[in-house]
């Protein structure tokens, strides 16, 4: 009875320190100026299709839940580069068709001042970066964006879609950009 006990013991301890590998596996960080955002799944990696971004992310529904992934992108420009807070939640919300609802919020988390951006309408799409000619409409679109604020550049993230889908990552759109400021 000893032995059968200190079987179920060990495989316990090993099944745990399995599962704990496993977790590690599935976390992330992305890097952006002075801040480490960290993830775990649902979020996942994506290969950055610009040299501009400094990171993406891909937040990846369950196949029953019938929604569209959406993506987050991470940009850094570097000190003073990159545009104010102000400039870039415009720019935001001029990227939607006439008037899109919008609203922002300034909060502060353990001393550093981040811009959430919510806006909704037909999202006007780039296909060739943000500069060119060739604009998809894409009505019921929400964006939402966040500009975090520091002395060595600000970061921006971005991550907009179909309606249904980004009102399901709201929260943890929120908890992204939060994990790298929390203590």
């Amino acid at each position: 009875m000893m032995i059968l006990k200190k079987t179920f013991l060990l495989i316990a301890v090993f099944a745990s320190a399995g599962l704990f590998v496993q977790a590690q596996e599935k976390a992330g960080k992305v890097m952006a100026g002075a801040f480490i955002f960290k993830y775990a799944k649902p979020w996942m990696e994506k290969p950055s299709s610009s040299s501009m971004r400094a990171g993406e992310l891909t937040y990846k529904f369950e196949e029953s839940k019938a929604l569209e992934d959406v993506h987050a992108v991470f940009y850094y420009f570097g000190q003073g580069q990159g545009g104010d807070t102000g400039d870039n939640i415009k720019r935001w919300v001029g990227q939607f068709q006439g008037q899109p609802k919008s609203e922002s919020e300034v909060v502060e988390i353990n001393g550093t001042k981040v811009t959430f951006l919510t806006a909704s309408g037909t999202y006007m799409e780039s296909s060739g970066g943000p500069f060119a000619g060739k604009k998809t409409a894409r009505p019921n679109y929400i964006l939402l964006g966040a500009v975090v604020e520091s002395s060595q550049g600000s970061v921006f993230v971005k991550l907009f879609g179909p309606e249904k889908s980004v009102e399901e990552v709201k929260k943890p759109f929120r908890e992204l950009v939060r994990s790298a400021l929390e203590k």
